[in-house]
């Protein structure tokens, strides 16, 4: 009987542990799982309040589904940087609990935080705030804890940088806001030259100092750094003597037009930093921008000039005429005849079949030259008695253009009725194209 009481009081006892035990672990977060620091959604959040190692403290709100700064200036806020800490803040985990009673805190750095965060959500639910300390030993973590709670835990130190900003970092630093769609023009002042450049759909034309087509790549570039070009500092709100910033007399001067609309940048000296003082006509604050901004903004008119001595390709070249040494060889695409027959090229004069394996090699490398450098004047680019004279339709013969080749030595010229003055080629490119032609004209 002895032995039956004791039997049953050991399985009383198991199963009172194991009662123990599952309530304990069911009230654990599941294995490998940390817990969050706090119960909300990144998306609920909607005022934000953060104050940084440096001191300052930057109050923002969303409004209108958008971020904007509210202290201590008024200004739009870089969306990036703020989801980056909401997100943060939404899946916060303890990596590990310190101290569930910490008395002494400063020697977690918690007496007097180094970063403090504080948000609402909009629903209303009481501001809730996050104090952020040193770093631990391993410098892996470091301390935090939640303001009246004598708990410190750890949570990671990469998510420092994520947290430790100031108000200039949390604004949106974009210097020049303008309709890039609509835009219209560009004019740049620089070494005491100036360049216009006009835009009529996706043709960039150059109106001063000369007349000529632009490239599109080359301005559309440049367009876009000035789109995305970010202020790196702000020297001053209200500047009473703008000649200490070099910009009584710009370096650069770039105007930009949307319609009737101008938009203009204005770069002056160099900072004791490296970058460049700047400001723009939205606003008298002097600010700073990366000094290779001021290099890219003092390009010449042959910079923006079209390089692209063809405008045609060897896909739309409907025929292709070249005159050299005063005998003339005609090109022209034909289509086959049946169903789906695929184009090929024929040589109309002299009479004669030619491979479109090597038709296209030679169209590739006539429509492939290029500007190297430009010359103002024709005059000694043996352009007066044309080397090579090419005309070509394409597109379905809406468009043609013609292009004269002038030797002058070994240097190679080629000009264009819309284009003044002469363009430099490279000879061996030149010659190659021309290796190609002599194979499509046996």
């Amino acid at each position: 009987m002895r032995r039956l009481w004791s039997t049953l009081t050991l399985v009383a006892v198991c199963l009172g542990l194991a009662a123990y035990v599952y309530f304990v672990q069911s009230k654990q977060p599941p294995k490998g799982q940390q817990p969050k620091v706090f119960s909300v959604e990144a998306a609920a959040i909607d005022q934000l309040t953060v104050k940084g190692s440096a001191g300052q403290t930057a109050t923002l709100r969303k409004v209108d589904g958008k971020w904007r700064l509210l202290q201590p200036e008024a200004a739009p806020a870089d969306e990036a940087q703020v989801s980056g800490i909401v997100t943060a803040l939404s899946s916060l985990s303890i990596a590990r609990v310190i101290d569930e009673h910490a008395s002494d805190l400063k020697s977690f750095g918690l007496a007097s935080p180094a970063i403090e965060l504080a948000f609402s959500t909009n629903d209303g639910r009481t501001e809730q705030r996050l104090l952020i300390g040193d770093k631990n030993a391993t410098g892996i973590d470091m301390y935090a804890k939640l303001p009246g709670s004598p708990r410190v835990f750890l949570i990671p130190s990469y998510l420092r940088e994520t947290f430790d900003l100031t108000p200039f970092d949390l604004r949106d630093k974009t210097l020049l806001r303008f309709d890039r769609d609509k835009l219209t023009g560009l004019d740049l002042t620089a070494d005491g030259r100036t360049v216009d450049l006009s835009k009529s759909g996706t043709q960039w034309t150059i109106d001063q100092p000369l007349h000529a087509p632009g490239d599109f790549l080359t301005a559309e570039n440049l367009v876009g750094r000035l789109q995305t070009a970010m202020m790196k500092s702000i020297v001053t709100e209200h500047p009473t003597d703008v000649k200490t910033y070099g910009l009584d007399k710009p370096q650069v001067t770039a105007t930009l037009l949307v319609g009737a609309d101008r938009t203009t940048l204005e770069l002056g000296s160099k900072a004791p930093d490296g970058n460049v003082y700047a400001r723009t006509s939205a606003s008298p604050r002097i600010v700073t921008v990366e000094a290779s901004l001021l290099d890219d903004l003092k390009k010449g008119p042959d910079d923006f000039r079209r390089k692209d001595l063809f405008t045609f390709r060897d896909y739309n070249a409907d025929t292709v005429t070249l005159t050299r040494d005063g005998k003339t060889v005609t090109f022209s695409q034909q289509k086959g005849t049946g169903k789906d027959a695929a184009e090929t090229w024929h040589r109309d004069t002299p009479a004669g079949t030619v491979k479109d394996g090597d038709m296209d090699d030679f169209l590739s490398k006539l429509s492939g030259l290029r500007a190297a450098s430009w010359v103002a004047s024709t005059a000694h680019t043996g352009l007066d008695k044309p080397y090579l004279t090419v005309t070509a339709t394409f597109e379905d013969g809406k468009k043609h253009e013609t292009v004269k080749f002038g030797r002058e030595g070994s240097d190679v010229y080629a000009s264009r009725a819309d284009q003044p003055g002469a363009a430099k080629v490279d000879a061996k490119t030149f010659n190659d194209a021309m290796k190609a032609f002599d194979a499509v004209s046996r």
